[in-house]
């Protein structure tokens, strides 16, 4: 009597779903994919396995996406994906659709409501606000931080030229921290000269581990996490990040109140600086944040920044020692620009940089640090391409799919040539949006690409950049050469860790 009532309720739960789900079954059928598709889970077999395994599967969506036309499809378990390699319904998706992925409410563990993630109406104020900090005026505060650290970081990799292949991505993340730290919080941390620094140490931990439980969506419910045997750890991790924000802050607010106190006279010169000579967190001090709302948005530059700039400086490296002619391209050009001296660059010198500019937005273009983002469709729209979306549909943005869209890039999407950013004009704006694009784009993309240009103009000043021996490619039989294998954690990151030799310049 039991089984036959439990039985009943589930028959009737599947014909309920299905028929809540009619118009979703309509829409998947218009967009279906040569993917093996299982009842219940749908798709969601494809990306079980290895970080490799799953970029894979995330690469085989893509290339059936523009073989359709730039619209794919499948269900997630029970939510309906569509993935969109097309710009024009990509560019109408970023328009309507500002709210992001559902599950990752589970970052709020570590950065609160910081704008990264946060729901549209706490997003949008605090990107009004944190933009024009980020904008092209405070380049030259940032730009000074780069080129002093990334000097640093020559002087802790000389310890490797000529001595065999060696990871760039550990020396690489080390000066992105250190960077981002000093740019953001106005304070030097001396990581790169201290690889067991606490908050180093927090930022890789809690990396790893939250990728872990964002792959496994049934640890998503904070009652299910917090009965893992892990889940001290992650605490730990997120309190340790937490904490050493929090005290940059409170030391701030008692910097400014000694003065106030005790010199008004310093205290105004201080605070009356130009804005240009000030970090983010003195900038969003002066316009009112309090300690919670500064704390969340230190985190998200901090954690954002480090990580992007990481991967996008780390993978143009390791092509530029792919690619020889390439490198030497771009050593010709910095010759041009410096001439024989050592001295730092300037932001007019970054400006004449364009075949290294280039160099970096092309490698982006191959190996987007984030090769694809979700929207959740909360109104009925339709796109350019003629499909209707319906509310509650997820609309995955397939960035590695629409930078190698040969509609857009031509017959040779899938080969590594620089020259296409200085010879051509880009058909659609959103066909190259390494940094995300409309509204809820990235705010920090001018920061990153000025700290990607420096970080890899003051390595090829220094060094040539030879291949490891045993690194790792994919076949592909339309590349000249053939491409690196990746693999999927949130980042498209590189399956080898980034193994490159180096040889000094002179």
């Amino acid at each position: 009597m039991i089984f036959i009532l439990i039985l009943s309720i589930l028959v009737l739960w599947i014909v309920y779903g299905r028929y809540k789900n009619r118009h979703k079954r309509k829409l998947a059928g218009l967009c279906r994919n040569s993917q093996m598709s299982l009842p219940v889970i749908g798709v969601a077999h494809h990306f079980v396995g290895t970080d490799e395994d799953r970029m894979i599967a995330l690469m085989k969506i893509g290339r059936e996406a523009i073989k359709q036309g730039g619209v794919a499809g499948g269900w997630l378990l029970n939510t309906l994906m569509v993935v969109v390699a097309d710009p024009y319904d990509a560019e109408e998706v970023m328009r309507v659709s500002l709210r992001k992925m559902d599950g990752l409410e589970i970052t709020g563990d570590l950065i609160g409501n910081g704008h990264m993630f946060a729901q549209v109406p706490i997003w949008r104020p605090r990107r009004k606000a944190i933009a024009p900090i980020l904008g092209q005026k405070s380049m030259e505060m940032f730009l000074e931080t780069f080129t002093r650290q990334s000097e640093v970081m020559m002087d802790q990799i000389s310890a490797h030229s000529g001595k065999g292949p060696f990871s760039i991505s550990k020396f690489i993340t080390a000066y992105s921290m250190e960077s981002i730290c000093e740019t953001s919080l106005g304070i030097r941390t001396d990581i790169q000269n201290n690889p067991d620094h606490p908050f180093l140490l927090a930022f890789l931990r809690f990396g790893k581990m939250f990728v872990a439980r964002l792959m496994k969506p049934w640890l998503y419910p904070d009652f299910v996490y917090k009965l893992m045997p892990y889940y001290r750890h992650y605490k730990k991790q997120i309190d340790i990040l937490q904490e050493f924000v929090r005290q940059v802050i409170v030391a701030k607010r008692l910097k400014f109140r000694d003065f106030e106190n005790e010199n008004r006279a310093e205290c105004d010169q201080l605070q009356n600086q130009p804005d240009n000579k000030k970090s983010f967190l003195e900038r969003l001090i002066d316009i009112g944040f309090n300690d919670e709302q500064l704390q969340e948005e230190m985190l998200v530059l901090i954690l954002a920044g480090a990580d992007t700039c990481t991967v996008g400086a780390s993978f143009t490296a390791v092509m530029l020692s792919q690619y020889p002619e390439v490198q030497d391209k771009v050593y010709t050009e910095l010759r041009a620009v410096l001439g024989d001296s050592d001295r730092p660059l300037e932001l007019a010198d970054a400006g004449q940089l364009k075949y290294l500019e280039a160099v970096i937005k092309e490698t982006l273009r191959l190996y987007p640090p984030v090769p694809a983002i979700v929207r959740m469709v909360e109104k009925e729209f339709t796109l350019p391409s003629g499909f209707k979306l319906i509310p509650d549909v997820g609309v995955a943005i397939h960035i590695w799919a629409l930078h190698r869209n040969p509609t857009f890039w031509g017959k040779d999407a899938e080969e590594f040539r620089p020259g296409r950013f200085l010879d051509t004009n880009l058909k659609h704006p959103a066909a190259f949006m390494p940094f995300s694009f409309g509204a809820r784009n990235c705010i920090g993309s001018r920061y990153a690409m000025m700290s990607m240009m420096i970080v890899i103009a003051t390595l090829v000043r220094r060094f040539k950049i030879l291949p490891s021996k045993g690194a790792s490619i994919q076949k592909h039989q339309k590349c000249k050469k053939k491409p690196l294998r990746t693999k999927f954690d949130i980042m498209m990151r590189h399956v080898d860790g980034y193994q490159l030799q180096i040889e000094p310049r002179r």
